[in-house]
């Protein structure tokens, strides 16, 4: 469960065949202690707190743990000094209202914003409540 995975894989193409590429990644788990179900979204650029639609495809349900990732690339000072910030959207929310509305008025159930520091401390969970 510990943050950072750096496997850094590269191949060499023959002849049109390309192989995989794996990069490092920060690896983050949503526990959800609720009887709801979330859908989450990200944003890297804190401490601006616009929502941008980039949720994940995967649902939170209730009383489970999600692991979510990010490619190191995507939060380059992460380690030293960023932060990434967690939304939390109901999905019951986002069927009613749908998303412009949730982004408009920013209904959101719950936001995080963290540092690799505050991440670690809770070996990469983040609790919901």
């Amino acid at each position: 469960m510990i943050g950072v995975g750096y496997s850094l894989t590269f191949s060499t193409c023959k002849h049109g065949d390309l192989s995989s590429v794996s990069l490092s990644k920060y690896t983050f788990f949503i526990q959800n202690n609720s009887k709801d179900t979330f859908r989450y979204s990200y944003s890297t650029m804190f401490p601006d707190t616009s929502i941008l639609n980039n949720m994940d495809s995967s649902l939170i349900y209730p009383f489970q743990q999600n692991q979510i990732e990010f490619p190191v690339y995507l939060l380059p000072n992460f380690k030293t000094g960023g932060w990434v910030e967690i939304f939390l959207f109901n999905v019951d929310t986002l069927q009613k209202y749908g998303w412009q509305t949730v982004a408009s008025k920013y209904l959101i159930t719950k936001r995080y914003d963290l540092t690799y520091d505050s991440i670690k401390v809770d070996n990469n969970v983040i609790n919901y409540p």
